[in-house]
């Protein structure tokens, strides 16, 4: 990637969350520390995105976690979960030494970063697909260390009938995105929106987060058929559709306080 098309694609990226991000976030809470949890896929991993808006906030004003995987779609990615391991990979750290050495991979599954806790994780092989990137798949030591360290930075919620077993801080907003092509294409567009329908809104109440829909942008490919697109313009009328669809999806599962933007 060159300089100039990766300045643009982060750049672009942090202009539609950040201004997303301030526009929704009341006056009265200028003070206070925003925790933002981002799920997705290269557009958002590719230059760091997470980390990126965090050293651009006031030191310990931006609480982030993330849940990213290559290329996946919103149905996929509760089927993988995490697929950093090769991407952010580091073997400097030491069992000794293992809370200050792990590479920040993110969460281990969707589930994970969104209520902190996943008791799927117990026996990952029977719920989760292994693809050989999930790096809390791929080193049981890592794992023990998402889980732990999730587990300790919680707190509790307000909820009612919360699980007095596990507890959840909740997130101010979660920046989500699919997969750069499914929102285009009817089918695909269909079966996330049941995702979200499903297994995310029932989430994202729970722990009362609002959801930030980060439209991917079109762009063209020579090597694979794109003929479905017609072209950019329409690429991009019909991301803008797909999107306005997941939020009408999410609309439904929410209530008004926390109406996906």
């Amino acid at each position: 990637m060159t300089p100039s098309i990766s300045f643009t694609f982060v750049g672009a990226a942090i202009l539609v969350v950040a201004t997303s991000i301030v526009l929704f976030w009341t006056s009265d809470r200028n003070n206070a520390s925003i925790s933002v949890a981002f799920v997705g896929n290269s557009f958002t991993f590719v230059n760091d995105l997470p980390r990126v808006m965090e050293a651009f906030s006031e030191e310990g004003k931006f609480r982030q976690d993330s849940m990213l995987h290559g290329a996946l779609t919103f149905t996929s990615l509760l089927k993988k979960g995490n697929g950093m391991y090769y991407w952010w990979e580091n073997s400097t750290y030491t069992d000794e030494h293992i809370l200050s050495s792990y590479p920040d991979y993110g969460s281990c599954t969707v589930t994970q970063l969104l209520l902190s806790y996943d008791e799927a994780l117990a026996n990952y092989g029977d719920y989760y697909t292994d693809d050989g990137l999930n790096p809390c798949f791929q080193d049981p030591n890592y794992l023990e260390y998402s889980i732990m360290i999730r587990s300790s930075s919680s707190t509790t919620t307000a909820l009612d009938d919360y699980d007095d077993e596990h507890y959840s801080f909740g997130w101010d907003y979660v920046v989500m995105n699919d997969q750069s092509m499914s929102p285009a294409i009817y089918n695909k567009r269909i079966q996330s929106a049941s995702s979200l329908q499903k297994i995310y809104g029932p989430m994202l109440l729970e722990t009362n987060s609002m959801p930030i829909l980060y439209q991917t942008w079109a762009y063209w490919r020579d090597d694979i058929d794109m003929s479905d697109f017609v072209d950019i313009s329409t690429f991009t009328y019909l991301l803008k559709e797909g999107y306005e669809y997941y939020a009408s999806i999410l609309e439904e599962a929410l209530p008004d306080n926390l109406k996906p933007q």
